[in-house]
């Protein structure tokens, strides 16, 4: 219901009942939402396979390996040799003499042994071949023998555990019993020289040139 008196002017006094009431703003218009854009369509798939992870060999590599029983990187059984890496076959052909050659070592450590721990006897055989006289035993010839069959046990112990790590590190080993060869004689030369300086009459007869015997002829 509206109130149909007259609103009073400016002065007079409002009618009973009447009350003021502020003019009514006018709202602005709602401000629309900004639309979000739709999600993009997933990318379209190979039928009948799934995501290929880049980290993890494709199925195909896996079953192949897994069908010819070679590990991962390991060229196939059967394989060409011309397949195979040239560092992988270096490697190889390095195991393999190396190998050989920690063999003859160990032969040849265990001969050199057997005569240090006997080298007053081996003076005194070698000084009867040669006709060179009888070699006095004593005790400094002994104790060098000792010493030198002790060093070279050392050595070919080291020598096979250096080479054995080398090859596991894929590194090459076929250097370290030759320079194991070469130490190994070194010793040897060592341990007979001692031996000589302990009787200087079978030295000398050693190195004196033996007299030369002029024959003349009988007319």
């Amino acid at each position: 219901m509206t109130d149909e008196r007259p609103k009073p002017k400016y002065g007079e006094l409002a009618p009973e009942g009447w009350v003021w009431q502020p003019p009514k703003e006018a709202t602005p218009d709602p401000v629309p939402e900004a639309e979000t854009p739709p999600a993009p369509a997933p990318a379209a798939r190979p039928s009948g396979r799934p995501p290929v992870d880049p980290r993890w060999p494709a199925p195909d590599a896996r079953a192949a390996r897994s069908s010819t029983g070679a590990p991962s990187g390991d060229p196939a059984p059967g394989a060409e040799p011309s397949d195979v890496p040239a560092p992988r076959r270096g490697l190889a052909v390095d195991v393999n003499i190396t190998i050989v050659l920690l063999v003859l070592g160990t032969l040849s450590v265990g001969s050199s042994v057997a005569t240090l721990l006997d080298l007053n006897g081996y003076m005194t055989t070698a000084g009867a071949a040669f006709g060179l006289g009888g070699y006095p035993a004593n005790e400094v010839t002994r104790v060098t023998g000792v010493t030198g069959a002790v060093l070279h046990v050392l050595l070919i112990a080291g020598t096979v555990w250096l080479s054995i790590r080398r090859i596991k590190r894929q590194k090459l080993a076929f250097w370290v019993p030759l320079t194991a060869a070469v130490v190994s004689f070194l010793i040897t030369c060592i341990c007979v020289a001692i031996a000589f300086s302990q009787a200087p009459e079978l030295l000398d007869s050693l190195t004196t040139l033996p007299a030369v015997v002029t024959i003349t002829p009988t007319p």
